[in-house]
């Protein structure tokens, strides 16, 4: 699912790829991020996210550690060894306080649930262009 907001410039629009298996949480955040002018595409796995990174490259995935059977980390280093995607910023949300190494070394940053959906887009912009993502 794509969603994108309309464009008022000529300015470069943030692209964002949204992954939680929690179909309402996943309509909230794609809801905000819209609203703030992003252009947004969710998915529901590991798999799914990685097949569509590979047709268009996000310069942010915003990604839930617990995904079913699959695990945001698993994304996250496999996002970070494919060239195209490498530079993109990955945001976790988790429901962990402190989370392990292994599970932020591929990670810009985590949130920990629940999160605050009106500063997402902010954040997201900010995450971004430290990353050099945009």
């Amino acid at each position: 699912m794509g969603r994108h907001a309309p464009s008022s410039s000529n300015e470069i629009t943030l692209s964002v790829l949204v992954v939680e298996d929690d179909l309402h949480t996943r309509e909230m955040m794609v809801e905000m991020l819209v609203h703030a002018g992003l252009d947004v595409w969710a998915c529901a796995s590991v798999t799914e996210a990685l097949a569509r990174a590979a047709r268009s490259t996000p310069h942010v995935v915003i990604t839930d550690l617990a995904l079913g059977d699959e695990h945001g980390r698993d994304l996250a280093a496999a996002l970070r060894a494919r060239a195209e995607t490498r530079r993109a910023a990955i945001i976790a949300v988790t429901g962990e306080v402190s989370p392990t190494p292994d599970v932020v070394r591929h990670l810009d940053a985590y949130l920990c649930k629940p999160i605050e959906l009106a500063k997402l887009p902010d954040l997201v912009r900010a995450i971004a262009e430290a990353r050099g993502a945009i």
